[in-house]
């Protein structure tokens, strides 16, 4: 080193050069990451703390181009010679500069665990080493940041040597930053070969697997900056080697090292953004969803393209041909149970369009509007045809002039969206309106598609026209599951008479599935838990005149690290229908991981799969609340989740953050039943016949609630129509919980036929004490009045306050008491701690 004390060379402008350099990579990146999480309505804390990371080394950036300006990279010798009065400048902004750029990469670790957290799911061994991971590696750099700053009693120090202080032992700063970079070396090597091992697990194909995995390995160059970094810390304690090469290294290698981790942990986040540019650039600008055709939106082709190239293109996603949507579709035999009947043409010229003539008619869709039919212009008007509504699976022919059907709607309620003649590629709009455009200078043909009314295809017969009614494994077994339990509860259903009550689905959660697919990309059964696997337990629980629903999820893996559907939609849906399963609850763990789209396209693709699986399975959306499914969910699932996990706690739950249904941290898990029915006084009005608002499992038999918790829990959720899906052990239910899961008239409330879920009357409630909720049911009224404190009060409220247009006494029953009570006009009296009393009132 004592040739770089006496080195003369300027290295300042260049390390500044260089530093800019790679922190405005490092902006722009972020910048992309922001825009694109913006983009997909997934904008985190992880986000906020890149944010933060990145401001912090964009303001320690501009204090080294100053500290360099002032002489920073001179040998200080030569400096203090020539120029005395900037050496204090260049101290101070280093003493200013080096912790900046400390914590600004400490944060960006901390981002980054914060984004493996949300995307590596539930398991706690996991979330123990990242947890453990990221205090240790803030609480040392922290320290390492502050402690030069603290050594002596006035900082001054640092750049005006003339100061009169004391100080501590400066090798216990350089021994501290030797053992904290030391740490931060081991940290970079853990954040880059931790997330491979766990990405290479995951259901991605090899070559993203691949690409993410060189991607975050690039953290290894992280931790070799940081460790060349620590070999030059020997330059601090020398004043004439902190402005020569020494200083400038130290300096260097500790940008680098930040921009490296910033720009690692950021590029996948981005990748959202990447597949949508390239997939608008290599469609000329046209949606991603849709493909246009016709003289108004063709990417015209030579008059030498054949028919057969024309439908290999529009059968393409990415680039990949959809063979199987080609045979389900096209060939006789199917396996959507359709008839197809029809010609085929081979056109050789551009005006004789689409000349697929052939007609689908959906077998067991008998709520569907559904037809594909494509015709000559010359010959649309030889059928007989009506209008959409008159009768089912039919559009109107009416002209052989009509050239264009055009359909226009909202797609996913976010996004207008156009879609002309899209050929074989089934379009939903809600709303769906039909235009007919006349163009008789044109011999084109008649298209019409597989026109799906969204909201009759989803609600499909009777499946869901009142709340659903069962058991989940979850709340209790959580991923220990298996064909033991499953029979157990079966037996159970009958002999404590749930079955008798109107439940009837056994609904298997996380644990049913293999950790892989079948080689062909299947799901399959674990086949430790159910040695016979899935299928022979299906036949027998519909022996037994019950339902079963499985579990998965909307992006690459379920919370349990198994296989999610995310590609493999449609294949997942057709292999839920083949083995007879009735209910599909879908998850929102690895959506997260997917990262291209919104959970709004997520859970929209699973619809549209289960829609053509040819089995009617009610769709359980399971999304959290976190993009506010009260908005959209209704026109994708029969039911849709609201909150984070139920806890089986009636108060007092440390989890669920938030209170409205509107706050944006809606809580992964741990929300207890008061809070649940807090978050439902905004929404409620959402909740419509068909699409209920799903509080989550019932956990009437779980942990420790008193018998008119249990009252208050099941009441709530049968008025505010919520599915009605046991939670705990029924093999461990008291004889007090089964009475209140068996009560009759709280589950004729649950299942009135007018559907209607009750909402809060704040004008008769006082928060915090007691609250008032009613609503309409079939001849009548419901109205229910809970007691939210730990003692008893007394209540005295008048019917005809309630908005519910009553005047005067009415006929009025307690539904847990069983009692009537004649004609009342209101009630008065004392509820007990918790208690919550059902008035069902006839009119």
């Amino acid at each position: 080193m004592a040739q770089d004390s006496q080195t003369t060379t300027d290295l300042g402008p260049a390390l500044v050069r260089g530093i800019w350099a790679a922190v405005i990579i490092a902006v722009i990146i972020v910048i992309l990451r922001v825009f694109a999480k913006i983009k997909i309505r997934q904008f985190r804390v992880d986000d906020v703390l890149m944010m933060i990371s990145v401001i912090l080394v964009l303001i320690s950036t501009v204090f080294l181009t100053k500290c360099v300006q002032h002489g920073f990279g001179k040998n200080l010798l030569i400096l203090v010679a020539e120029q005395p009065h900037d050496v204090e400048m260049v101290l101070k902004y280093i003493a200013i500069q080096v912790p900046l750029v400390t914590i600004s990469t400490t944060i960006a670790r901390c981002s980054f665990i914060l984004y493996l957290l949300a995307i590596l799911g539930n398991n706690k061994n996991y979330q123990i080493a990242l947890w453990a991971v990221m205090v240790l590696q803030f609480a040392g750099n922290v320290v390492s940041a502050v402690l030069p700053l603290s050594i002596c009693r006035n900082p001054r120090i640092l750049w005006d040597p003339t100061t009169k202080t004391t100080c501590g032992d400066i090798h216990a700063v350089i021994d501290f930053a030797y053992y904290s970079n030391t740490a931060n070396s081991a940290c970079d090597l853990f954040l880059a070969v931790f997330p491979t091992l766990i990405f290479w697990n995951l259901n991605l194909k090899l070559r993203i697997k691949i690409s993410l995995i060189i991607l975050l390995s690039l953290g290894l160059v992280a931790m070799v900056a940081s460790i060349i970094k620590t070999t030059k810390l020997n330059a601090v304690p020398s004043v004439t080697n902190l402005g020569a090469s020494g200083g400038v290294e130290l300096i260097r290698w500790g940008y680098v090292e930040n921009a490296i981790i910033i720009i690692t942990s950021s590029v996948p986040c981005i990748r959202p953004l990447i597949i949508s540019s390239v997939r608008k650039f290599s469609s000329r600008g046209y949606s991603r969803s849709y493909e246009l055709t016709g003289p108004t939106g063709q990417r015209r082709t030579g008059q030498d393209e054949t028919a057969q190239s024309r439908r290999t293109r529009r059968f393409t996603k990415n680039g990949t041909v959809d063979t199987g949507s080609i045979e389900r579709i096209l060939d006789e035999g199917n396996t959507t149970n359709t008839t197809v009947s029809g010609r085929r043409d081979s056109p050789t010229h551009l005006d004789q369009g689409i000349t697929k003539q052939v007609e689908i008619s959906l077998a067991n869709r008998v709520n569907w509007r559904a037809t594909i039919i494509v015709r000559d212009a010359h010959r649309a008007n030889s059928g007989n045809h009506s209008w959409p509504g008159d009768h089912p699976g039919t559009v109107p022919h009416t002209s052989a002039s009509i050239t264009h059907i055009i359909l226009l709607g909202l797609r996913n309620n976010y996004k207008h969206d156009l879609c002309i003649l899209r050929f074989w590629k089934p379009c939903y709009f809600l709303p769906l309106t039909i235009m007919m455009f006349h163009r008789n200078a044109f011999g084109l043909a008649l298209a019409s598609l597989l026109l799906l009314n969204p909201k009759s295809a989803a609600a499909g017969k009777a499946l869901d026209q009142t709340p659903q009614m069962g058991w989940n494994s979850w709340n209790t077994f959580k991923s220990n599951i298996n064909a033991s339990v499953v029979e157990t509860t079966v037996q159970l259903f009958e002999t404590l008479g749930l079955k008798d009550a109107g439940y009837e689905y056994i609904l298997l959660d996380e644990g049913w599935s293999d950790y892989s697919r079948t080689a062909d990309g299947y799901l399959q059964p674990n086949l430790t838990s159910f040695p016979n696997g899935i299928k022979p337990l299906i036949d027998d629980i519909h022996a037994k005149g019950l339902k079963i629903g499985l579990y998965g999820d909307s992006g690459i893996m379920t919370c349990g690290f198994r296989p999610g559907s995310w590609g493999y939609e449609e294949r997942d849906a057709q292999t839920l229908a083949s083995w007879g399963v009735d209910y599909w609850k879908y998850d929102n763990c690895g959506g997260f991981q997917a990262m291209t789209e919104s959970p709004q396209v997520r859970f929209g693709v699973m619809q549209k799969a289960l829609e053509l699986s040819g089995r009617e399975i009610f769709y359980s959306v399971c999304e959290w609340g976190y993009q506010f499914p009260w908005h959209w969910g209704g026109k994708i699932g029969h039911s849709y989740r609201l909150s984070g996990d139920i806890t089986a706690k009636f108060t007092n739950e440390t989890g669920c953050a938030c209170k409205t249904a509107y706050c944006l941290n809606t809580g992964y898990a741990g929300c207890s039943v008061l809070s649940i029915i807090r978050k439902m006084r905004e929404i409620s009005q959402y909740q419509t016949q068909g699409h209920w608002l799903d509080m989550d499992m019932l956990e009437i038999g779980n942990g420790d609630m008193t018998l008119y918790q249990q009252q208050t829990h099941f009441a709530f959720w049968a008025a505010l129509k919520s599915p009605l899906i046991i939670g705990a052990d029924l093999s461990k239910l008291s004889d007090e919980s089964v009475a209140v899961l068996s009560n009759k008239d709280i589950i004729a409330l649950s299942q009135d036929s007018l559907g209607q879920a009750v909402h809060y009357i704040e004008a008769a409630s006082e928060e915090g004490a007691w609250q008032v909720w009613a609503g309409q049911v079939r001849g009548g009224y419901v109205i229910l009045l809970l007691n939210e404190k730990s003692y008893p009060q007394d209540l005295s409220v008048s019917f005809a306050d309630l908005g519910l247009g009553i005047k005067g006494p009415v006929k009025a029953a307690e539904l847990w008491s069983h009692r009537s009570l004649g004609k009342v006009d209101g009630y008065k009296g004392v509820l007990q701690p918790y208690q919550t009393l059902v008035f069902r009132l006839q009119v």
